[in-house]
């Protein structure tokens, strides 16, 4: 659920949330830095009360698994989902994995 409220609300490409690492993430003060592809200025936004908790979760989900990545989003084997697909180029994770937002439209209700 985090990735699908991250994508929506801060506005990010599927290859931007998939290069999004913890070093990225302030949980203390509550940030997140967006790091824009195609030219777009990069900027620091607020994460809302339920991204924080779905972040805060998702750090210790990993941490009881044991999974200690810098990426933001692994796959079940730990790993970022561009090596999992075994995608050399992220934009080829890219065009397998794009989202339609049809099955969200009702998941923040």
């Amino acid at each position: 659920m985090a990735i699908g409220l991250l994508i929506y609300r801060h506005g990010l490409r599927v290859s931007e949330a998939c290069d999004l690492r913890w070093d990225d993430i302030d949980l203390t003060k509550r940030t997140i830095i967006v790091r824009r592809l195609k030219g777009s200025t990069d900027s620091v936004h607020y994460l809302e009360k339920d991204e924080h908790k779905e972040l805060g979760n998702l750090w210790r989900a990993y941490a009881k698994k044991g999974i200690k990545s810098t990426c933001l989003f692994v796959n079940e084997r730990g790993h970022r989902l561009q090596h999992y697909l075994g995608h050399a180029s992220i934009t080829n994770t890219v065009r397998y994995t794009a989202m339609s937002p049809e099955p969200f439209k009702d998941i923040w209700r």
